[in-house]
């Protein structure tokens, strides 16, 4: 069969880029990736790349030439990327990742063949062209004024009483985990993660955006303390935050809004204030991968 005559191994992102380069497609440099590939006649037929951060191992991708699928080389690499992932990070954890564009149930077809679990819905994005930021910004917040006066500081310009106080309010009102800030993120070229207090330095909560690679600006958490919510400060914070990229100088193709649909109330506003500048709506899915 072929696929026993591939040889599967550990590869340079330098040979990944350049056998994706040749199908019109490309990876981006960072020094989390790690890749792998099965090879025919010394020729590259198939490859796989990671991420590798903190929490987890995240399978981003496994490409098979056309003309060799169902072939089960794209099983042989998945087997032995897995069997090189547990045997040299036995105490992380392996996920696959995925997105709507692709066929849910062929994926997960493919991935229960191979001993995994189903997926899950993991949250969802909006990406709208930046060129649109502008309209969606128009609303106007209720809280400014001369009584009220709001200032900003990058995540890197906190002091320790300023961290005290946005950790004292993280206790208070039990923000949950995913809402949480000081999460590191890959694949970022700069942070724009920002934190508002008023004139009192009572914190009024964050927004944590950051520039990816392919020049997307990702609002990861907007987080509004329960107290200020009735003023709409996330109009507020984000319109700071474009102003703080347009005067960056950082070319921006789209903006994106990253949440979870089962927050019925959370989806239904986002839909309900963003749907008319939607360029793509995506859907998240992971799989959880176990050992042996």
């Amino acid at each position: 069969m072929i696929c026993e005559k591939c040889v599967y191994s550990k590869s340079t992102k330098q040979e990944i880029a350049i056998f994706l380069k040749g199908l019109g497609m490309q990876i981006y440099d960072n020094m989390n990736i790690m890749c792998f590939s099965a090879k025919l006649d010394n020729e590259i037929v198939a490859c796989a790349i990671l991420n590798i951060n903190k929490r987890a191992i995240e399978l981003d991708l496994i490409y098979v030439v056309p003309m060799l699928r169902f072939l089960a080389i794209g099983t042989n690499l998945f087997k032995y990327l897995k069997s090189y992932i547990f045997d040299n990070y036995p105490k992380t954890n392996l996920v696959i990742k995925f997105n709507s564009k692709y066929d849910k149930n062929g994926v997960d077809s493919f991935y229960r063949k191979n001993g995994c679990t189903k997926s899950i819905y993991d949250y969802t994005k909006y990406i709208i062209p930046f060129s649109c930021s502008s309209n969606i910004l128009k609303i106007k917040h209720k809280y400014f004024n001369n009584d009220n006066i709001i200032y900003s500081k990058h995540i890197t310009e906190l002091a320790l009483q300023d961290k005290l106080n946005v950790y004292n309010s993280i206790c208070k009102y039990h923000i949950p985990n995913f809402l949480q800030p000081f999460k590191k993120v890959i694949n970022m070229i700069r942070s724009y993660e920002y934190f508002y207090f008023n004139y009192k330095d009572e914190v009024l909560g964050w927004c944590l955006c950051y520039l990816d690679v392919i020049n997307n600006i990702n609002i990861n958490i907007t987080y509004i303390i329960p107290t200020f919510r009735k003023y709409q400060l996330g109009f507020y914070f984000w319109n700071d935050i474009y102003k703080k990229v347009i005067s960056n100088g950082d070319y921006i193709k789209n903006i994106v809004f990253e949440f979870d649909k089962r927050n019925m109330k959370l989806y239904k506003y986002y839909y309900r204030l963003l749907h008319d500048y939607i360029n793509q709506e995506l859907d998240y899915f992971i799989i959880n991968v176990s050992g042996y």
